[in-house]
C-alpha cells in the first residue's frame, strides 16, 4: 500500500558514508572487482598480470592492503555510468609487491570492506 507523504509525516534520508580524496583505508578482507581495460589502468594491469596485453578481468586485492583515495569522479544523469574512484595502492610501504594506481567503478567500491 503506497501513500503520499505530507509535511506532518517527515522522514529521514540516510546517505552512506563515502570516501574522500586523500583518505587512507586498509582492506578488511580480500576485495574482488572488475579491473577496467582502459589506459589509466594499464600499468596496474601489467603489474597484476605480468602481461601488457591484459584483458578486462576480475581481480582480487588481498585483505590488509593500504589504499589511498586519489580521485572521486561523480556525474549526473546518463553519464553516471562513468562514476569511479581512483586509488593508490600501498604508497610509501616497503616490503610489499603490490603497488600502483588504478580506478574502479563506483559500484565496485560499494563492495569493499575497510577500516581506518
Amino acid at each position: 500500500m503506497s501513500r503520499t507523504r505530507s509535511l506532518e509525516d517527515p522522514f529521514t534520508v540516510m546517505m552512506p558514508r563515502f570516501l574522500t580524496v586523500g583518505e587512507a583505508v586498509w582492506l578488511e578482507r580480500p576485495w574482488h572487482f572488475e579491473l577496467i581495460k582502459e589506459k589509466r589502468n594499464q600499468a596496474f594491469g601489467l603489474h597484476l598480470t605480468g602481461s601488457a596485453l591484459w584483458e578486462q578481468q576480475k581481480v582480487t586485492i588481498p585483505g590488509g592492503t593500504l589504499l589511498v583515495v586519489k580521485r572521486v569522479y561523480i556525474r549526473a544523469g546518463a553519464q553516471a555510468d562513468f562514476n569511479s574512484v581512483t586509488f593508490q595502492v600501498n604508497p610509501g610501504l616497503k616490503n610489499t609487491k603490490l603497488k600502483g594506481r588504478f580506478f574502479v567503478r563506483l559500484d565496485d567500491v560499494h563492495n569493499m570492506r575497510f577500516y581506518q
